[in-house]
């Protein structure tokens, strides 16, 4: 088992985000695995060309999917280096995610303290982005944030009754909307409760398994709300993205994972 977290310790990691796989939680992941009977599989034969686009189709989830496996085992190696020079920050590795690998050089050149900068991004927008160098660019400045979300955030009608996406798990289920953007948001969600959020990363397990069901702006079949949905035999629906536009904390919902379809039964008039 020990050899097992060693070598696995990245699993449960993604963009420098989530925990270490530790014994515990490694008990309470095999203890959350369901006692399913295995399933005969009927073997079928298909022509030639067909085949060869299964072959190629493997080929590139495969490929996919070990980029991002090799991207969570990078962030787990860093992950003493990363908390190290948080600690020589005097900050939280949490709040050095809010600062730009130029900007953790700089304070750590001149001895300065990095809070103001930090508290500033936490209390207002900003966006972070790659210039035409490549160079990693940070920018507070209302007019441009605006500019930039009318141009690239797709706008939904606020009216919809129902959100379309793509299955991420078949299952039919209904409840209650929490809506949670970020870590900040994780003390809001209650047991049953259907997650929706833009999209999910490793720190999103503890609600998932306390979920009903899994909604998501974005994603595709291998990201990680998907592959996590499975495991946990849970209704998924990923790529809707307006959900977290439409719908309100409290909404009554029903999600047809069974068929991409988000259906709001009755309005939270809180």
């Amino acid at each position: 088992i020990n050899a097992h977290i060693k070598k696995y310790g990245w699993i449960e990691m993604l963009n420098y985000i989530g925990n270490i796989l530790n014994f515990d939680r490694l008990l309470t992941m095999i203890g959350s695995v369901k006692d399913k009977k295995a399933q005969k599989v009927r073997k079928k034969k298909v022509s030639e060309d067909f085949q060869f686009i299964l072959d190629i189709a493997a080929f590139i989830g495969y490929s996919r999917q070990s980029g991002a496996e090799y991207s969570s085992i990078f962030s787990y190696k860093l992950n003493g280096y990363l908390n190290n020079t948080a600690n020589k920050l005097n900050i939280s590795f949490r709040e050095m995610l809010y600062l730009t690998p130029d900007e953790i050089i700089y304070f750590l050149k001149e001895d300065k303290n990095p809070k103001p900068t930090i508290e500033k991004r936490q209390n207002g927008d900003w966006l972070i982005y790659g210039d035409k160098n490549e160079q990693v660019k940070v920018s507070d400045n209302d007019t441009v944030i605006q500019d930039l979300k009318e141009k690239m955030v797709p706008k939904a009608q606020k009216n919809s009754t129902v959100i379309n996406g793509q299955i991420g798990n078949k299952g039919l289920i209904k409840g209650r909307v929490s809506i949670i953007m970020a870590t900040d948001d994780f003390h809001k969600f209650k047991d049953g409760d259907i997650l929706v959020t833009t999209m999910t990363t490793p720190d999103f397990i503890i609600l998932m398994q306390k979920s009903k069901a899994i909604v998501t702006d974005i994603g595709g079949l291998l990201s990680h709300a998907s592959i996590v949905s499975r495991e946990l035999d849970k209704p998924c629906i990923i790529g809707t993205k307006f959900a977290t536009q439409i719908l309100k904390d409290g909404d009554l919902i029903e999600v047809d994972a069974n068929n991409g379809i988000v259906k709001i039964l009755k309005r939270n008039e809180e």
